[in-house]
């Protein structure tokens, strides 16, 4: 596994790009790849108002990863959502990614989106059925570009990319992954089954 990512040379063709950094490990190695390559990036991390559990998980990854890119985030700020909007998560985040990109902040927003693992069964029916039909580059919306260059990839790639770059023990023990309102990780839901399988913790 290359310690580098060769990101698609269509992102060179914006000027202010934003990062939906969820407190994931996922997210969390793209801003290393973005960061390392002298990307400019503003990070946007999205709170459900029940759980903020990954409000200081998504603050541990910023700061490991500019210590380890010797590179800062441009801007970084927090959302905070209702987990029973009534248009859902994802419809929630295409509001407030149109309302950054009317307002001029980003003209590109990226996601660490990665495919389910094949090998487990989502018997929680907790995965996002639409991300079948995503593709890398997509217009949302409104306005705004949203870009997923992992999204050919899994789990198990991304491992791959933090051992080659010496994240791994450090980040699996600052990410979140669950989303359980109550104790988390709640080590019986699809986050914590991938995460479990491919790291060996949770």
């Amino acid at each position: 596994m290359s310690k580098t990512f060769n990101f698609d040379t269509q992102l060179n063709n914006y000027k202010s790009l934003g990062l939906a950094l969820s407190g994931g490990i996922d997210s969390a190695l793209l801003l290393y790849y973005l960061l390392n390559q002298d990307y400019k990036i503003k990070c946007y991390t999205l709170i459900d108002k029940n759980n903020d559990n990954n409000r200081q998980a998504a603050t541990d990854i910023k700061d490991l990863i500019e210590k380890k890119t010797g590179k800062t985030v441009e801007h970084f700020e927090f959302f905070e959502y209702e987990k029973d909007h009534e248009q859902g998560k994802r419809e929630k985040m295409t509001e407030i990614w149109t309302n950054l990109f009317n307002s001029n902040t980003i003209d590109c927003i990226l996601t660490g989106a990665t495919q389910y693992l094949k090998s487990i069964d989502d018997k929680w029916n907790q995965g996002d059925k639409k991300k079948a039909t995503d593709t890398k580059w997509m217009k949302g919306s409104g306005t705004y570009i949203t870009y997923r260059p992992f999204l050919e990839h899994d789990k198990t790639w991304i491992k791959q990319g933090c051992d080659a770059n010496e994240l791994t023990d450090n980040l699996v023990k600052i990410t979140v992954s669950c989303v359980s309102t109550s104790t988390p990780p709640c080590k019986d839901c699809l986050w914590c089954a991938e995460k479990y399988q491919v790291f060996g913790c949770y």
